[in-house]
């Protein structure tokens, strides 16, 4: 073994060579075609879904290839220098469409029972075909959510919230910001929407048997003050850890609390369960289409609230 400056070598094996002990520093520039990334700091990245590899700069790689030829590290050096294979993936730029362009649908499917909606527990004939759910056709339409929207039951018991300016984020952001303030209802939520208007379109003597749903708050006083305003009992299955401000306010509202389940999941089966078993007619929280169709009415009320906006 012989010393040679800051390096050493070994004469009797052909292994150990003469290095450099300190390569000498790797620039990575900017990528030039990914400008909206602020750099790119490794060889391989994703642009736009498609691998994009960005090279060093030609000295940048000479250096490395003199500081590391012919030493026991070069087939360490060249794998980890070699571009690492990412998945590709999207970002949100392409998934953007045109003002007032649809996005398709493809409703095909694989033809399986599950494909299409039907109502939670249902068993009737005319909801097993390959349509689903016989009481709500208009969900194939074009228009069939618009004209739901339109003619919700929300009204009964739900307000037509303003639409206000927050002024000091408005200020913060240089922009113009509205709110919609929500918290006006009488549950201090929307969802009192979706559950009256799932309630209303259920046929009365359905109704009359009472209600069932699962919450863990919003939607479960919506469903009981809904279910006092038509006169009908109103079961709210809520997860075993339920904050309990959440639980006594479903109770003063009328309705019957049973805490059933630690997370929503165990909440909702034994729900559907006993809707099934008992008779009674089951409210979803958002899964649907009267449910989503009295939600909706908050769009349609900020459309004509809010004029000409940039972004909703």
């Amino acid at each position: 073994m012989q010393a040679h400056g800051t390096s050493l070598h070994c004469s009797t094996s052909s292994l150990c060579q003469p290095q450099s002990s300190v390569p000498p520093p790797i620039s990575r520039p900017s990528c030039p075609n990914y400008s909206h990334r602020r750099h790119c700091s490794s060889r391989t990245h994703l642009h736009r879904g498609v691998q994009c590899r960005s090279t060093l700069p030609t000295a940048d790689k000479e250096a490395i290839a003199a500081s590391t030829a012919q030493t026991p590290l070069a087939a360490a050096v060249a794998a980890a220098a070699a571009p690492i294979p990412l998945p590709t993936s999207c970002i949100p730029e392409d998934l953007q469409l045109p003002p007032g362009e649809l996005s398709p649908i493809d409703r095909s499917g694989k033809g399986l029972d599950v494909d299409v909606f039907r109502c939670f527990g249902c068993k009737k004939e005319e909801c097993r075909g390959p349509t689903g759910c016989a009481a709500n056709m208009w969900r194939f339409n074009l228009d069939g959510y618009l004209r739901e929207i339109l003619t919700a039951r929300v009204y009964d018991v739900a307000v037509q919230t303003p639409l206000e300016e927050a002024k000091k984020l408005s200020d913060l952001m240089g922009n113009r910001i509205l709110i919609k303030r929500e918290d006006m209802q009488p549950v201090f939520s929307f969802k009192l929407r979706g559950a009256y208007n799932k309630m209303a379109k259920l046929p009365e003597e359905v109704r009359a048997r009472g209600v069932i749903t699962s919450s863990a708050g919003n939607h479960a006083q919506g469903v009981a003050l809904a279910a006092s305003r038509m006169g009908c009992k109103a079961t709210i299955c809520m997860p075993v850890n339920t904050p309990g401000i959440k639980v006594e306010s479903v109770r003063k509202l009328g309705g019957t609390v049973e805490l059933v389940g630690e997370s929503y999941q165990e909440t909702q089966a034994h729900a559907v369960s006993r809707s099934i078993a008992e008779g009674l007619a089951f409210v979803p929280p958002y899964d649907d289409p009267f449910t989503i169709a009295g939600q909706g009415t908050i769009g349609d009320e900020i459309l004509r609230q809010g004029g000409d906006m940039d972004a909703l």
